[in-house]
């Protein structure tokens, strides 16, 4: 993600670039707040792909889920 991006996104003017961004940090991407990431972006990106943590309230709107809703069983 580049300072651009970055700067959409922490002035509150990409709403769509702060969940994608969310999203790799859940899959441990930290590059904007470290000089090294630990985990590159891309691989973070492809890391989502498998992510399966349906309790997340951005499960159902990912790619591929919007048919397939999430049953609420754990209240």
């Amino acid at each position: 993600m580049n300072k651009a991006s970055l700067t959409q996104v922490y002035s509150g003017k990409s709403r769509t670039k702060a969940v994608v961004l969310f999203c790799h940090e859940c899959m441990g991407y930290d590059g904007h707040r470290e000089v090294k990431p630990h985990v590159k972006y891309q691989e973070a990106g492809h890391l989502i792909d498998g992510c399966t943590a349906k309790r997340c309230p951005l499960y159902p709107y990912r790619k591929g889920h919007k048919k397939d809703p999430v049953e609420i069983d754990w209240l």
